[in-house]
């Protein structure tokens, strides 16, 4: 069982609107790659909500722990694309996603222990949030895995959440700039190469998935071990919008059914192409999950 913790709202395109968040989409992608997984969200009672609780039954995403709240709206986000299709958020504040309540969430060791526990830093980008989320990551079964998928959005980390958040990590996905941003944070003076390292023994990290965009990704982990993949072109562009949701997907499904990191890092960089060719993070064709599943067992692009 995955279980996936944290934002679910609406991403609303110049022309189009589609539900998002990281954690939402993470979850969808891990149950339509066959894994069984537990949404825990918030969302209000508006149109919005309804929308999402729609798009969650079209996606056979549990909804029966996304809580709704009373008192605030649903989370949105106005998305710009530039001419490369990648995007610049504006993630409205004060939203339902900010409240997740620990006290009403089951444990996350039954009725199936959790193997894995996934989370970011945006719906802890308030005192009170950091408070709710950290309270539910210490509910995990000790065998469970934390993936941290880091997310820095403007405006919606600071040290604390980040520095608590590395704490319950296990595994680790980011880019290359929030690596920069991470060691501004901890480490000004230090060159990248180290600080990496430094970051993966400071906190324990098993394994750090390290993503390029358009020039690939790698893969390390705590024993030194170092993969890379080559980027797989994109036929037709729409944008980037939940490529690294879907490339962590992957990465999670892969890492626990004990497929070999080479096969997973390369499944999760053409996982994460193909969704660059679809509008907005989800794809309406299952064929890509097919294809994702079958990457794994085939000969992939690593070097």
């Amino acid at each position: 069982m995955i279980v996936s913790i944290g934002e679910v709202l609406i991403d609303a395109f110049p022309d189009y609107s589609r539900v998002g968040g990281a954690p939402f989409n993470f979850a969808a992608h891990v149950r339509n790659l066959g894994h069984p997984v537990r949404f825990i969200s918030r969302v209000g009672t508006d149109a919005d909500a309804r929308t999402i609780l729609k798009e969650m039954q079209r996606q056979n995403v549990p909804a029966r722990e996304v809580q709704t709240d009373h008192e605030h709206r649903t989370g949105r986000v106005n998305v710009e694309l530039d001419a490369n299709g990648s995007p610049r958020f504006d993630i409205l504040t004060g939203v339902a996603y900010d409240h997740i309540d620990p006290g009403a969430v089951g444990p996350l060791d039954a009725p199936e222990p959790a193997q894995l526990v996934y989370f970011g830093t945006l719906a802890q980008r308030t005192p009170g949030g950091l408070d709710r989320i950290q309270r539910l990551l210490r509910k995990r079964p000790a065998e469970a895995l934390g993936f941290l998928d880091i997310n820095l959005r403007r405006n919606g980390y600071g040290q604390s959440s980040v520095e608590a958040s590395l704490e319950q990590a296990d595994v680790l996905k980011l880019n290359q700039e929030e690596l920069e941003v991470l060691a501004r944070m901890f480490s000004p003076k230090s060159g990248l190469d180290s600080f990496r390292l430094w970051l993966m023994e400071r906190f324990g990290i098993r394994l750090m998935a390290l993503t390029h965009g358009e020039r690939g990704a790698e893969l390390f982990t705590l024993d030194g071990e170092r993969l890379t993949a080559r980027s797989v072109p994109v036929d037709r562009m729409k944008d980037t919008v939940g490529a690294g949701d879907a490339f962590a997907a992957v990465l999670a499904v892969g890492y626990l059914r004990g497929v070999p990191l080479r096969k997973v890092l390369s499944a999760a960089v053409s996982f994460s192409a193909a969704i660059c060719g679809v509008e907005g993070a989800l794809p309406a064709d299952p064929a890509i999950y097919r294809n994702a599943a079958a990457a794994m067992e085939e000969e992939d692009h690593v070097r």
